[in-house]
């Protein structure tokens, strides 16, 4: 997939959605991918996507109806490139499959597996499906769970995700340790920041101070979210000292609108991040946040499912990698009264 991706030119989300027949891709990109692919071999035919072969087996990736069309989560993005990397480093076939919950889903699945070389499943989805769980486990076909299921939940799954409670938990607690005890955070929607909300409430709990629904506002996982927060909230931002947004490129639009509107980070307000994408090296101030490794997650879900596939193990193992904080220009001590 790597290889192919280089050939024509593009990311390897455009192979797999051209490979596949996704239908974000242009019929003339499509068609000059499939034939490239021909050439080297993925081919067999328009009606057989993923040939047979001795050398390579197919991993596929289940993914939401609506993980391309509802596209703005940069997290979910990168993710998605490094697993099918490492899928490809691993000598797999990387396949995506959208749209696969409840008996349409199973319709789909049972389609994949007719195919006859697929080998296991990686399931990168906010929501859990039963239908789906049960009939792989039935088919005895190896699956992990990626980003993101419930920490606490009893269901019997492969899970490899990060831990997001403590990734809410040491971006509050690096706040208070500087001095802060006046801390807003602004969260989204999702169990991984419901989870890092928790992680908030818990870490503020731990030195005694009480977190109202004032302290806890809302704003979507996007640069120009972050930005409109900055601008409609910035008189409630000047009753706090610091600032936890749970996601990095709202973190950097709010900045930017508060650099607008003359309020000097870290100075008048400490802001922090979550993610550690790029983008928070380069903007002023550099973002001090939270990191979840992309490439160390996409690496332990391959190593698992690899592992499953050539073990045909039945345990059952959840795993949460730990986050580490990144210290940069944007948070400072709080200034003395």
């Amino acid at each position: 997939m790597r290889e192919l991706a280089k050939l024509a030119g593009v990311n390897q989300s455009t192979i797999s959605r051209s490979l596949n027949n996704h239908p974000g891709v242009s019929s003339k990109t499509r068609n000059r991918i499939v034939e490239l692919a021909k050439e080297h071999g993925y081919y067999t035919d328009q009606n057989s996507p993923i040939r047979q072969t001795k050398e390579k087996h197919v991993i596929a990736v289940l993914l939401a109806d609506n993980f391309f069309t509802n596209y703005n989560d940069h997290f979910l993005e990168s993710l998605f490139i490094a697993v099918f990397e490492e899928i490809d480093n691993a000598n797999y076939l990387p396949l995506i499959v959208y749209d696969q919950y409840k008996s349409k889903g199973i319709k789909k699945v049972e389609k994949l597996l007719s195919i006859g070389n697929i080998a296991g499943v990686i399931i990168i989805n906010r929501e859990y499906c039963t239908e789906i769980d049960e009939y792989l486990k039935k088919e005895h076909v190896p699956h992990i769970y990626m980003h993101y299921f419930d920490r606490t939940s009893s269901a019997e799954i492969n899970i490899i995700d990060m831990n997001h409670f403590l990734g809410g938990y040491i971006a509050t607690k690096y706040l208070l340790e500087l001095g802060h005890t006046n801390i807003l955070t602004a969260t989204s929607y999702g169990r991984e920041f419901e989870e890092r909300s928790s992680g908030f409430t818990k870490a503020m709990n731990d030195v005694g101070i009480t977190v109202s629904k004032n302290d806890v506002m809302y704003v979507d996982h996007n640069f120009d979210a972050g930005y409109r927060f900055g601008l409609n909230y910035k008189e409630k931002l000047r009753e706090y000292s610091a600032l936890f947004i749970q996601n990095d490129l709202a973190a950097i639009g709010c900045i930017s609108a508060l650099y607008d509107e003359g309020i000097s980070i870290p100075q008048d307000l400490s802001v922090i991040g979550y993610d550690d994408i790029d983008a928070g090296r380069f903007c002023r101030p550099t973002l001090s946040t939270v990191r979840q490794s992309v490439r160390e997650l996409a690496k332990a879900g391959v190593n698992r499912i690899t592992h499953l596939i050539a073990s045909q193990e039945t345990s059952l193992m959840q795993v949460f990698l730990q986050p580490k904080l990144i210290v940069r220009e944007s948070t400072t001590q709080k200034r003395k009264s």
